[in-house]
């Protein structure tokens, strides 16, 4: 009967493919990969940032033997932030004042005493306790100053 008519039968429709894929999600795909790794590149450098204060924290977790080990300690965390040629050099009034200038200036004032203190009886004899109390005062003022806002040059 469909014959008299003149009509044909009825075409299957195509199923439509996603292969291949519109311009639009080209673009989405560029934008995630582009975000993903800026994500990991951002972990990555924050890692990095706090590696010096990891360092310096697990090695204070434990009494060091004097002064002069607990200032060391510090100056290796810090090279990991500063570069060789501006922390090998200082010592004392020098070292001190770096360490002051890395404080923001609303806590410099309440760090300048405690570290005249120290500065005082470094190369007298002291007790653990003298020792304790200068860890302490090293992860106050690394908690204070670290990670570093802007890096000062290489490492």
């Amino acid at each position: 009967m469909s014959s008299d008519l003149g009509l044909h039968d009825i075409a299957d429709t195509y199923s439509v493919s996603w292969w291949p894929l519109a311009w639009g999600w080209w673009v989405l795909i560029a934008l995630l990969i582009v975000l993903l790794g800026g994500v990991c590149f951002w972990l990555i450098q924050r890692a990095r940032q706090r590696r010096g204060m990891r360092l310096l924290r697990a090695q204070l977790k434990h009494p060091l033997p004097s002064l002069s080990a607990v200032n060391l300690t510090l100056k290796q965390a810090a090279l990991l932030y500063y570069p060789r040629q501006q922390i090998a050099a200082l010592h004392s009034e020098q070292w001190q004042a770096f360490l002051l200038e890395q404080l923001p200036p609303h806590k410099q004032a309440a760090f300048a005493p405690r570290f005249n203190q120290f500065q005082a009886v470094q190369y007298q004899p002291h007790d653990a306790a003298t020792v304790a109390a200068y860890q302490q005062l090293i992860a106050d003022w690394a908690s204070a100053a670290w990670p570093p806002k802007h890096r000062q040059g290489a490492a």
